[in-house]
């Protein structure tokens, strides 16, 4: 477990700490269909105007490899927190293995829609 303290100012393009813009949130904080969408659009975007710094330009640059050795490392450290009692760290990890699954599909040029399709496909 590592506890981390930011040492970098907020990205000046952004004006934040965080890799996404504010926008990905608003009003969308309830429905996560509608985030994701857009979450997709982001990324694809970020991919198509790669940003120097950029975590996820980072990523695609590196490739599936990286990609999926990421989506591997999360995976693990979600279920390890699922073991743990604090909510918190589940929200955590399962965020940032969705993210990175979310670069995955757009690196293999998956769309979401084409995933909640075979979920459909699989409701029994």
């Amino acid at each position: 477990l590592l506890k981390v303290r930011q040492t970098k100012q907020a990205a000046p393009e952004r004006n934040s700490f965080t890799c996404f813009p504010n926008q990905i949130l608003g009003e969308y904080k309830d429905i996560g269909g509608e985030m994701f969408g857009r979450l997709q659009r982001i990324i694809a975007d970020v991919k198509a105007n790669p940003e120097d710094g950029a975590y996820t330009s980072f990523l695609f640059v590196r490739g599936v490899d990286r990609i999926g050795k990421k989506v591997g490392e999360e995976a693990v450290e979600l279920v390890i927190a699922a073991k743990n009692a604090e909510k918190q760290g589940v929200i955590n990890e399962a965020a940032d293995l969705l993210y990175h699954v979310m670069v995955l599909l757009n690196a293999k040029d998956v769309k979401l829609s084409e995933v909640c399709a075979e979920l459909c496909k699989r409701n029994r």
